[in-house]
Protein backbone atom coordinates (compact mmCIF):
# COMPACT_ATOMS: atom_id res chain seq x y z
CA UNK A 1 0.00 0.00 0.00
CA UNK A 2 2.72 2.41 1.19
CA UNK A 3 4.75 1.61 -2.27
CA UNK A 4 1.91 2.27 -4.33
CA UNK A 5 0.95 5.61 -2.29
CA UNK A 6 4.51 6.71 -3.33
CA UNK A 7 3.77 5.72 -6.86
CA UNK A 8 0.67 7.50 -7.19
CA UNK A 9 2.34 10.63 -5.34
CA UNK A 10 5.21 10.80 -8.04
CA UNK A 11 2.82 10.77 -11.02
CA UNK A 12 0.67 13.28 -9.78
CA UNK A 13 3.98 15.65 -9.24
CA UNK A 14 4.80 14.39 -12.81
CA UNK A 15 1.48 15.50 -14.18
CA UNK A 16 1.88 18.59 -12.57
CA UNK A 17 5.13 19.71 -14.10
CA UNK A 18 3.72 18.86 -17.77
CA UNK A 19 0.15 20.78 -16.89
CA UNK A 20 2.68 23.85 -16.52
CA UNK A 21 4.20 23.32 -19.70
CA UNK A 22 1.60 22.67 -21.82
CA UNK A 23 0.12 26.57 -21.68
CA UNK A 24 3.66 27.17 -23.37
CA UNK A 25 3.74 24.06 -25.76
CA UNK A 26 0.08 22.72 -26.40
CA UNK A 27 1.40 19.89 -28.63
CA UNK A 28 3.92 18.48 -26.47
CA UNK A 29 1.78 18.09 -23.65
CA UNK A 30 -0.46 15.87 -26.23
CA UNK A 31 2.50 13.48 -27.42
CA UNK A 32 4.07 13.54 -23.75
CA UNK A 33 1.20 12.52 -21.48
CA UNK A 34 -0.43 10.21 -23.88
CA UNK A 35 0.52 7.58 -21.48
CA UNK A 36 -0.67 9.75 -18.22
CA UNK A 37 -4.06 9.55 -20.01
CA UNK A 38 -3.90 6.15 -20.60
CA UNK A 39 -3.79 5.13 -16.97
CA UNK A 40 -5.77 8.14 -15.85
CA UNK A 41 -8.68 6.13 -17.73
CA UNK A 42 -8.47 3.56 -15.16
CA UNK A 43 -8.97 5.91 -12.11
CA UNK A 44 -12.06 6.98 -10.23
CA UNK A 45 -14.02 9.40 -11.38
CA UNK A 46 -12.43 11.79 -8.26
CA UNK A 47 -9.64 11.97 -9.87
CA UNK A 48 -10.91 13.20 -13.24
CA UNK A 49 -12.64 16.04 -11.63
CA UNK A 50 -9.29 16.81 -9.64
CA UNK A 51 -7.85 20.01 -9.47
CA UNK A 52 -5.01 19.68 -11.25
CA UNK A 53 -7.57 19.85 -15.13
CA UNK A 54 -9.08 23.44 -14.05
CA UNK A 55 -6.27 25.22 -16.03
CA UNK A 56 -6.93 23.00 -19.34
CA UNK A 57 -10.60 23.44 -18.84
CA UNK A 58 -10.56 26.99 -18.37
CA UNK A 59 -8.60 27.80 -21.38
CA UNK A 60 -11.06 26.34 -23.80
CA UNK A 61 -13.73 28.06 -22.34
CA UNK A 62 -11.94 31.65 -22.77
CA UNK A 63 -11.42 30.54 -26.65
CA UNK A 64 -15.36 29.25 -27.02
CA UNK A 65 -16.64 32.61 -25.65
CA UNK A 66 -14.18 34.75 -27.57
CA UNK A 67 -15.17 32.61 -30.94
CA UNK A 68 -19.02 33.25 -29.86
CA UNK A 69 -18.77 37.55 -28.91
CA UNK A 70 -17.34 37.71 -32.42
CA UNK A 71 -19.32 35.72 -34.72
CA UNK A 72 -22.23 37.23 -32.73
CA UNK A 73 -20.66 40.93 -33.28
CA UNK A 74 -20.37 40.09 -37.12
CA UNK A 75 -23.96 39.12 -37.60
CA UNK A 76 -25.22 41.29 -35.70
CA UNK A 77 -22.89 44.30 -37.78
CA UNK A 78 -24.05 42.76 -41.19
CA UNK A 79 -27.83 43.09 -40.11
CA UNK A 80 -27.97 46.40 -38.68
CA UNK A 81 -26.21 47.19 -41.80
CA UNK A 82 -28.44 45.60 -44.32
CA UNK A 83 -31.33 47.00 -42.55
CA UNK A 84 -30.18 50.96 -42.92
CA UNK A 85 -29.09 50.15 -46.63
CA UNK A 86 -32.81 48.73 -46.87
CA UNK A 87 -34.30 52.11 -45.89
CA UNK A 88 -32.31 54.16 -48.15
CA UNK A 89 -33.00 51.76 -51.70
CA UNK A 90 -36.74 50.79 -50.80
CA UNK A 91 -38.17 54.34 -52.39
CA UNK A 92 -36.27 54.02 -55.66
CA UNK A 93 -37.53 49.99 -55.30
CA UNK A 94 -40.76 50.61 -55.35
CA UNK A 95 -40.31 53.70 -57.85
CA UNK A 96 -38.99 51.11 -60.15
CA UNK A 97 -41.91 48.49 -59.43
CA UNK A 98 -44.06 51.50 -60.05
CA UNK A 99 -42.59 52.72 -63.53
CA UNK A 100 -42.41 49.39 -64.85
CA UNK A 101 -45.99 48.86 -64.94
CA UNK A 102 -49.24 51.00 -66.01
CA UNK A 103 -52.46 50.67 -64.61
CA UNK A 104 -54.35 48.24 -67.62
CA UNK A 105 -56.95 49.58 -69.43
CA UNK A 106 -60.59 48.39 -69.76
CA UNK A 107 -60.46 48.73 -73.72
CA UNK A 108 -58.24 47.10 -75.98
CA UNK A 109 -54.83 48.89 -76.67
CA UNK A 110 -51.83 49.08 -78.78
CA UNK A 111 -48.90 50.34 -77.24
CA UNK A 112 -45.27 51.10 -78.34
CA UNK A 113 -43.80 49.78 -74.84
CA UNK A 114 -45.10 46.82 -72.58
CA UNK A 115 -45.57 49.43 -69.94
CA UNK A 116 -47.46 52.14 -71.91
CA UNK A 117 -51.40 51.89 -72.58
CA UNK A 118 -53.09 53.85 -75.87
CA UNK A 119 -56.15 54.59 -73.58
CA UNK A 120 -55.61 57.43 -71.37
CA UNK A 121 -55.52 57.10 -67.86
CA UNK A 122 -57.76 58.39 -65.48
CA UNK A 123 -57.38 61.43 -63.13
CA UNK A 124 -56.01 59.90 -59.64
CA UNK A 125 -57.83 59.60 -56.90
CA UNK A 126 -55.39 59.79 -54.57
CA UNK A 127 -54.83 62.39 -52.16
CA UNK A 128 -51.21 63.70 -52.98
CA UNK A 129 -48.99 65.78 -49.98
CA UNK A 130 -50.23 69.08 -49.04
CA UNK A 131 -46.11 70.06 -49.53
CA UNK A 132 -46.28 68.31 -53.00
CA UNK A 133 -49.41 70.19 -54.52
CA UNK A 134 -47.84 73.71 -53.18
CA UNK A 135 -44.52 73.36 -54.74
CA UNK A 136 -45.84 72.76 -58.02
CA UNK A 137 -48.35 74.95 -57.97
CA UNK A 138 -46.18 77.53 -57.65
CA UNK A 139 -44.23 76.90 -60.49
CA UNK A 140 -47.49 75.96 -62.31
CA UNK A 141 -49.68 78.83 -61.29
CA UNK A 142 -47.84 81.53 -59.82
CA UNK A 143 -49.57 83.63 -57.69
CA UNK A 144 -52.74 80.93 -57.51
CA UNK A 145 -54.09 79.60 -53.87
CA UNK A 146 -54.29 76.01 -55.45
CA UNK A 147 -55.87 74.75 -52.54
CA UNK A 148 -58.79 77.45 -53.15
CA UNK A 149 -59.62 75.98 -57.04
CA UNK A 150 -62.65 73.60 -57.51
CA UNK A 151 -61.69 69.88 -57.25
CA UNK A 152 -63.38 69.70 -60.34
CA UNK A 153 -62.23 72.49 -62.22
CA UNK A 154 -59.27 71.15 -64.78
CA UNK A 155 -56.91 72.60 -63.60
CA UNK A 156 -56.97 71.65 -60.20
CA UNK A 157 -57.28 67.97 -61.40
CA UNK A 158 -53.94 68.16 -64.08
CA UNK A 159 -51.93 69.45 -61.25
CA UNK A 160 -53.17 66.40 -59.11
CA UNK A 161 -52.41 64.29 -61.79
CA UNK A 162 -48.64 66.16 -62.59
CA UNK A 163 -47.99 65.59 -58.44
CA UNK A 164 -50.31 62.01 -57.84
CA UNK A 165 -48.59 59.85 -61.05
CA UNK A 166 -44.97 58.85 -59.69
CA UNK A 167 -44.13 57.73 -63.56
CA UNK A 168 -44.07 60.65 -65.12
CA UNK A 169 -40.35 61.53 -62.98
CA UNK A 170 -41.80 65.23 -63.08
CA UNK A 171 -40.29 67.83 -60.66
CA UNK A 172 -41.01 71.22 -60.12
CA UNK A 173 -36.65 72.23 -61.36
CA UNK A 174 -37.83 70.55 -64.86
CA UNK A 175 -39.74 73.26 -66.06
CA UNK A 176 -40.25 73.24 -69.85
CA UNK A 177 -41.70 69.06 -69.59
CA UNK A 178 -43.48 70.83 -66.66
CA UNK A 179 -45.31 73.05 -68.06
CA UNK A 180 -46.09 71.39 -71.05
CA UNK A 181 -46.94 68.19 -69.87
CA UNK A 182 -49.62 70.59 -67.47
CA UNK A 183 -50.79 72.53 -70.06
CA UNK A 184 -51.54 69.60 -72.30
CA UNK A 185 -54.09 67.86 -69.30
CA UNK A 186 -55.64 71.17 -69.10
CA UNK A 187 -56.54 71.19 -72.41
CA UNK A 188 -57.59 67.62 -72.89
CA UNK A 189 -59.93 68.49 -69.00
CA UNK A 190 -60.65 71.26 -70.54
CA UNK A 191 -61.78 70.00 -74.15
CA UNK A 192 -63.79 66.76 -73.15
CA UNK A 193 -60.76 64.73 -73.89
CA UNK A 194 -62.99 61.45 -73.11
CA UNK A 195 -64.88 61.82 -75.80
CA UNK A 196 -62.36 62.71 -78.39
CA UNK A 197 -62.44 60.80 -82.10
CA UNK A 198 -58.64 59.82 -80.72
CA UNK A 199 -57.11 60.55 -78.04
CA UNK A 200 -53.96 57.59 -77.60
CA UNK A 201 -51.75 57.91 -74.97
CA UNK A 202 -52.85 61.39 -73.43
CA UNK A 203 -52.49 61.58 -69.78
CA UNK A 204 -50.09 58.74 -69.41
CA UNK A 205 -46.15 58.07 -68.84
CA UNK A 206 -45.98 57.71 -72.81
CA UNK A 207 -43.93 60.89 -73.59
CA UNK A 208 -46.28 63.66 -74.58
CA UNK A 209 -44.31 63.92 -78.30
CA UNK A 210 -45.96 60.24 -78.66
CA UNK A 211 -49.45 61.52 -77.93
CA UNK A 212 -52.62 61.81 -80.31
CA UNK A 213 -52.15 64.72 -82.29
CA UNK A 214 -49.26 66.16 -80.66
CA UNK A 215 -45.81 66.78 -82.58
CA UNK A 216 -42.66 67.49 -81.35
CA UNK A 217 -39.18 68.91 -82.46
CA UNK A 218 -36.47 67.00 -83.78
CA UNK A 219 -35.07 66.09 -80.19
CA UNK A 220 -38.09 65.28 -79.17
CA UNK A 221 -37.84 67.66 -75.97
CA UNK A 222 -40.49 70.41 -76.69
CA UNK A 223 -44.24 70.81 -78.24
CA UNK A 224 -43.81 72.45 -81.61
CA UNK A 225 -47.65 71.60 -83.00
CA UNK A 226 -51.29 70.75 -81.91
CA UNK A 227 -52.97 69.72 -84.86
CA UNK A 228 -56.97 68.10 -84.35
CA UNK A 229 -58.55 67.80 -87.89
CA UNK A 230 -62.33 65.94 -87.30
CA UNK A 231 -61.49 64.97 -83.91
CA UNK A 232 -65.11 66.38 -82.50
CA UNK A 233 -63.10 68.68 -79.60
CA UNK A 234 -65.87 70.14 -77.11
CA UNK A 235 -65.82 71.99 -73.82
CA UNK A 236 -63.40 75.25 -74.00
CA UNK A 237 -60.34 76.38 -74.79
CA UNK A 238 -58.16 77.09 -71.37
CA UNK A 239 -56.00 79.86 -71.01
CA UNK A 240 -52.91 78.05 -69.92
CA UNK A 241 -52.47 77.06 -73.94
CA UNK A 242 -50.47 80.45 -73.20
CA UNK A 243 -47.86 78.19 -71.46
CA UNK A 244 -47.03 76.04 -74.69
CA UNK A 245 -44.50 78.78 -75.20
CA UNK A 246 -42.81 76.72 -78.32
CA UNK A 247 -45.65 76.05 -80.05
CA UNK A 248 -45.45 76.68 -83.64
CA UNK A 249 -49.08 75.29 -84.99
CA UNK A 250 -52.48 75.22 -83.77
CA UNK A 251 -55.35 73.77 -85.78
CA UNK A 252 -58.58 72.91 -84.88
CA UNK A 253 -60.63 71.58 -87.71
CA UNK A 254 -63.99 70.28 -85.79
CA UNK A 255 -66.16 69.62 -88.64
CA UNK A 256 -68.67 71.67 -86.19
CA UNK A 257 -68.07 70.28 -82.97
CA UNK A 258 -68.83 71.43 -79.69
CA UNK A 259 -65.92 73.18 -79.10
CA UNK A 260 -67.16 76.82 -77.63
CA UNK A 261 -66.18 79.81 -75.77
CA UNK A 262 -63.71 82.24 -76.62
CA UNK A 263 -60.44 82.40 -77.61
CA UNK A 264 -58.03 83.20 -74.66
CA UNK A 265 -56.25 86.32 -74.68
CA UNK A 266 -52.92 83.63 -73.55
CA UNK A 267 -53.22 83.34 -76.98
CA UNK A 268 -50.88 86.09 -77.65
CA UNK A 269 -48.66 84.57 -75.37
CA UNK A 270 -47.32 82.03 -78.28
CA UNK A 271 -44.56 83.94 -79.39
CA UNK A 272 -43.21 81.16 -81.50
CA UNK A 273 -46.90 80.65 -83.24
CA UNK A 274 -46.19 80.47 -87.03
CA UNK A 275 -49.75 79.26 -87.91
CA UNK A 276 -53.94 79.42 -86.49
CA UNK A 277 -56.18 77.80 -88.24
CA UNK A 278 -59.61 77.46 -86.42
CA UNK A 279 -62.32 75.58 -88.27
CA UNK A 280 -65.71 75.10 -88.28
CA UNK A 281 -66.00 75.44 -84.44
CA UNK A 282 -68.06 77.29 -82.04
CA UNK A 283 -65.78 79.88 -80.60
CA UNK A 284 -67.41 82.96 -80.06
CA UNK A 285 -66.75 86.21 -78.43
CA UNK A 286 -64.14 88.76 -80.08
CA UNK A 287 -60.75 88.24 -81.43
CA UNK A 288 -58.74 89.26 -78.81
CA UNK A 289 -56.11 91.79 -79.48
CA UNK A 290 -53.46 90.29 -78.23
CA UNK A 291 -53.08 88.24 -81.49
CA UNK A 292 -51.03 91.50 -82.32
CA UNK A 293 -48.41 89.44 -80.32
CA UNK A 294 -47.71 87.14 -82.32
CA UNK A 295 -45.00 88.60 -84.41
CA UNK A 296 -43.95 85.39 -86.10
CA UNK A 297 -47.78 84.40 -87.57
CA UNK A 298 -47.57 84.04 -91.19
CA UNK A 299 -51.41 81.82 -91.60
CA UNK A 300 -54.63 83.23 -90.08
CA UNK A 301 -57.16 81.19 -91.17
CA UNK A 302 -60.89 81.35 -89.03
CA UNK A 303 -63.72 79.50 -91.02
CA UNK A 304 -66.95 79.09 -89.67
CA UNK A 305 -67.34 79.59 -86.50
CA UNK A 306 -69.37 82.16 -84.16
CA UNK A 307 -66.68 85.39 -83.17
CA UNK A 308 -68.52 88.51 -83.71
CA UNK A 309 -67.24 91.90 -83.23
CA UNK A 310 -64.78 93.55 -85.45
CA UNK A 311 -61.52 93.10 -85.91
CA UNK A 312 -59.10 94.20 -83.89
CA UNK A 313 -56.33 96.99 -85.22
CA UNK A 314 -53.63 95.00 -83.25
CA UNK A 315 -53.84 92.54 -86.29
CA UNK A 316 -51.90 95.53 -88.03
CA UNK A 317 -48.95 94.44 -85.99
CA UNK A 318 -48.51 90.47 -87.65
CA UNK A 319 -45.66 91.63 -90.13
CA UNK A 320 -44.71 88.06 -90.82
CA UNK A 321 -48.56 87.49 -91.72
CA UNK A 322 -49.03 85.69 -95.35
CA UNK A 323 -51.89 84.43 -95.67
CA UNK A 324 -55.32 85.81 -93.76
CA UNK A 325 -58.47 84.42 -94.45
CA UNK A 326 -61.85 85.24 -92.38
CA UNK A 327 -64.83 82.45 -94.06
CA UNK A 328 -68.85 82.53 -93.32
CA UNK A 329 -68.08 83.92 -89.57
CA UNK A 330 -71.56 86.77 -90.33
CA UNK A 331 -71.11 88.31 -86.94
CA UNK A 332 -67.53 90.24 -87.33
CA UNK A 333 -68.69 93.23 -88.60
CA UNK A 334 -67.61 97.01 -89.13
CA UNK A 335 -65.44 98.69 -91.47
CA UNK A 336 -61.37 96.61 -92.47
CA UNK A 337 -58.94 97.95 -90.39
CA UNK A 338 -56.75 99.92 -92.72
CA UNK A 339 -54.25 98.58 -89.86
CA UNK A 340 -54.32 95.91 -93.31
CA UNK A 341 -52.16 97.94 -95.08
CA UNK A 342 -48.91 97.49 -92.94
CA UNK A 343 -48.94 93.59 -93.84
CA UNK A 344 -45.82 94.47 -96.33
CA UNK A 345 -45.15 90.26 -96.20
CA UNK A 346 -48.98 89.86 -96.83
CA UNK A 347 -49.45 87.35 -100.21
CA UNK A 348 -53.12 86.20 -99.80
CA UNK A 349 -56.34 87.92 -98.74
CA UNK A 350 -59.61 86.12 -98.42
CA UNK A 351 -62.85 87.41 -96.92
CA UNK A 352 -65.64 85.31 -97.81
CA UNK A 353 -69.13 85.82 -96.49
CA UNK A 354 -68.61 88.49 -93.72
CA UNK A 355 -70.37 91.22 -92.05
CA UNK A 356 -67.96 93.93 -93.16
CA UNK A 357 -69.52 97.39 -93.77
CA UNK A 358 -67.92 100.28 -95.17
CA UNK A 359 -65.79 100.41 -98.64
CA UNK A 360 -62.28 98.61 -99.67
CA UNK A 361 -59.65 100.44 -97.83
CA UNK A 362 -57.09 102.15 -100.26
CA UNK A 363 -54.46 101.18 -98.18
CA UNK A 364 -54.97 97.94 -99.52
CA UNK A 365 -53.15 99.48 -102.84
CA UNK A 366 -49.87 99.34 -100.02
CA UNK A 367 -49.50 95.93 -99.85
CA UNK A 368 -47.10 95.18 -102.77
CA UNK A 369 -46.67 91.85 -102.36
CA UNK A 370 -50.08 90.31 -102.55
CA UNK A 371 -51.04 88.19 -105.02
CA UNK A 372 -54.16 86.76 -104.15
CA UNK A 373 -57.35 89.11 -103.18
CA UNK A 374 -60.83 87.65 -102.51
CA UNK A 375 -63.82 90.11 -101.09
CA UNK A 376 -67.06 87.66 -102.03
CA UNK A 377 -70.08 88.10 -100.31
CA UNK A 378 -69.65 91.15 -98.35
CA UNK A 379 -71.92 94.50 -97.91
CA UNK A 380 -68.73 96.33 -98.63
CA UNK A 381 -69.97 99.37 -100.68
CA UNK A 382 -68.58 102.47 -102.78
CA UNK A 383 -66.72 102.09 -105.82
CA UNK A 384 -63.93 99.82 -106.97
CA UNK A 385 -60.54 101.66 -105.38
CA UNK A 386 -57.90 102.38 -108.69
CA UNK A 387 -55.42 101.87 -105.64
CA UNK A 388 -55.89 98.33 -106.17
CA UNK A 389 -53.50 99.04 -109.78
CA UNK A 390 -50.76 99.30 -107.58
CA UNK A 391 -50.95 95.40 -106.68
CA UNK A 392 -48.50 94.82 -109.71
CA UNK A 393 -47.86 91.52 -108.03
CA UNK A 394 -51.49 90.31 -107.98
CA UNK A 395 -52.48 87.02 -109.72
CA UNK A 396 -56.00 86.64 -108.87
CA UNK A 397 -58.47 89.31 -108.01
CA UNK A 398 -62.07 87.92 -107.33
CA UNK A 399 -64.88 89.94 -106.31
CA UNK A 400 -68.36 88.71 -106.14
CA UNK A 401 -71.92 89.54 -104.82
CA UNK A 402 -70.70 92.92 -103.23
CA UNK A 403 -72.89 96.30 -103.98
CA UNK A 404 -70.31 98.26 -105.45
CA UNK A 405 -71.33 101.03 -107.43
CA UNK A 406 -69.50 102.88 -110.81
CA UNK A 407 -67.25 101.57 -113.43
CA UNK A 408 -64.16 98.74 -113.39
CA UNK A 409 -61.37 101.31 -113.76
CA UNK A 410 -59.29 101.30 -116.47
CA UNK A 411 -55.81 101.24 -114.21
CA UNK A 412 -56.51 97.85 -113.98
CA UNK A 413 -55.01 97.04 -116.84
CA UNK A 414 -51.91 97.93 -115.01
CA UNK A 415 -51.67 94.22 -113.39
CA UNK A 416 -50.07 92.72 -115.70
CA UNK A 417 -49.63 89.21 -113.36
CA UNK A 418 -53.26 88.96 -113.36
CA UNK A 419 -53.91 85.00 -114.36
CA UNK A 420 -57.98 85.48 -113.07
CA UNK A 421 -60.24 88.07 -113.02
CA UNK A 422 -63.54 87.40 -111.67
CA UNK A 423 -66.19 89.86 -110.90
CA UNK A 424 -69.82 88.75 -109.90
CA UNK A 425 -72.77 90.55 -109.12
CA UNK A 426 -71.05 93.62 -107.53
CA UNK A 427 -72.02 96.99 -109.67
CA UNK A 428 -75.62 97.59 -109.67
CA UNK A 429 -75.32 101.52 -109.93
CA UNK A 430 -75.23 103.58 -113.56
CA UNK A 431 -72.24 102.46 -115.43
CA UNK A 432 -71.14 104.83 -117.39
CA UNK A 433 -68.60 102.90 -119.83
CA UNK A 434 -68.19 98.93 -120.52
CA UNK A 435 -65.25 96.58 -120.68
CA UNK A 436 -62.26 98.95 -120.59
CA UNK A 437 -60.12 97.90 -123.82
CA UNK A 438 -57.11 98.66 -121.29
CA UNK A 439 -57.90 95.03 -120.03
CA UNK A 440 -56.17 93.57 -123.10
CA UNK A 441 -52.96 94.22 -121.80
CA UNK A 442 -52.93 91.54 -119.41
CA UNK A 443 -51.31 89.09 -121.18
CA UNK A 444 -50.83 86.48 -118.45
CA UNK A 445 -54.76 86.15 -117.87
CA UNK A 446 -55.97 82.74 -117.83
CA UNK A 447 -59.50 83.31 -116.76
CA UNK A 448 -62.07 86.31 -117.16
CA UNK A 449 -65.28 85.81 -115.42
CA UNK A 450 -67.78 88.14 -115.59
CA UNK A 451 -71.28 87.52 -114.34
CA UNK A 452 -74.28 89.51 -113.54
CA UNK A 453 -72.62 92.92 -114.74
CA UNK A 454 -74.75 95.91 -115.57
CA UNK A 455 -72.85 96.55 -118.06
CA UNK A 456 -73.00 98.13 -121.52
CA UNK A 457 -71.62 97.94 -124.59
CA UNK A 458 -69.76 95.12 -126.51
CA UNK A 459 -66.62 93.14 -125.85
CA UNK A 460 -63.69 95.16 -127.15
CA UNK A 461 -61.71 94.27 -130.07
CA UNK A 462 -58.63 94.51 -127.67
CA UNK A 463 -59.91 90.58 -126.16
CA UNK A 464 -58.10 89.13 -129.24
CA UNK A 465 -54.51 90.44 -127.17
CA UNK A 466 -55.54 88.12 -124.66
CA UNK A 467 -53.54 84.77 -126.04
CA UNK A 468 -53.42 83.20 -122.82
CA UNK A 469 -57.29 82.72 -121.92
CA UNK A 470 -58.33 78.88 -121.52
CA UNK A 471 -61.99 80.59 -120.27
CA UNK A 472 -64.14 83.23 -121.08
CA UNK A 473 -67.48 83.79 -119.49
CA UNK A 474 -69.11 86.95 -119.69
CA UNK A 475 -72.98 86.23 -118.40
CA UNK A 476 -76.10 88.34 -118.67
CA UNK A 477 -73.79 91.59 -118.56
CA UNK A 478 -76.06 93.89 -120.55
CA UNK A 479 -73.45 93.55 -123.68
CA UNK A 480 -74.34 93.97 -126.96
CA UNK A 481 -73.48 94.81 -131.00
CA UNK A 482 -71.68 92.57 -132.93
CA UNK A 483 -68.52 89.68 -131.33
CA UNK A 484 -65.31 91.06 -132.49
CA UNK A 485 -63.31 88.77 -135.12
CA UNK A 486 -60.33 89.12 -132.91
CA UNK A 487 -61.80 86.45 -130.48
CA UNK A 488 -60.86 83.77 -133.54
CA UNK A 489 -57.11 84.95 -132.38
CA UNK A 490 -57.57 83.41 -128.62
CA UNK A 491 -56.47 79.92 -129.94
CA UNK A 492 -56.21 78.23 -126.13
CA UNK A 493 -59.37 79.20 -125.40
CA UNK A 494 -61.43 75.77 -123.80
CA UNK A 495 -64.31 77.16 -122.33
CA UNK A 496 -66.73 80.44 -123.84
CA UNK A 497 -70.32 81.50 -122.60
CA UNK A 498 -71.69 84.66 -124.01
CA UNK A 499 -75.21 83.98 -122.52
CA UNK A 500 -78.48 86.47 -121.74
CA UNK A 501 -76.47 89.41 -123.38
CA UNK A 502 -78.02 90.58 -126.73
CA UNK A 503 -75.10 89.84 -129.17
CA UNK A 504 -75.26 89.78 -132.99
CA UNK A 505 -73.83 87.21 -135.70
CA UNK A 506 -71.00 85.32 -134.90
CA UNK A 507 -68.26 85.65 -137.16
CA UNK A 508 -67.02 82.87 -139.11
CA UNK A 509 -63.11 83.11 -137.47
CA UNK A 510 -64.61 82.07 -134.52
CA UNK A 511 -65.46 78.39 -136.26
CA UNK A 512 -61.52 77.73 -136.01
CA UNK A 513 -61.66 77.68 -132.72
CA UNK A 514 -61.77 74.08 -130.36
CA UNK A 515 -64.30 75.00 -127.09
CA UNK A 516 -67.06 73.97 -125.65
CA UNK A 517 -69.29 76.78 -126.33
CA UNK A 518 -72.42 78.36 -124.44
Amino acid sequence: MEANEASRDARRRQRQVNESNSVIIPDRVIDDNKDDRDGEEEESSVSDNSICGKPKRLVRLSLFVFMLVLVIGIIGATVLGRRRNGKEILPDIQATAQDASVSPSTSPSVSISPSLSVAPSSVPSSNPTLSAMGSFGQVLLPGTDVFALDKESPEYQALEWIVSDKRLGLSPDNTTELLERYALAVFYLSTDGEGWDRNAFWLSAANQCFWEDVDCNDDRDTVTSLQFRRNDLGGTLPTVVGLLVNLEQLEIRNSYGPLRGPIPSEIGDLRSLTSLRLWQTQLSGKLPPTIGKLSRLQNLVLVESLLKGSIPSEIGLLIALRRLVFDNIGEIEGPIPTELGMLSALQHLDFNNMGFTGSIPTHFGLIRGLTSLQLWQTPLSGTLPTELAQLTMLQDLILGHTPFVGSIPTEYGLMTRLSLLKLESILTGPISTSIPSELGALLRLEVLDFNNLSLNGTIPSEVGMLTSLRRLRLMNCNLSGPLPTEIGKVTRLTYLDLTFNDFGPIPSEIANLTFRAH
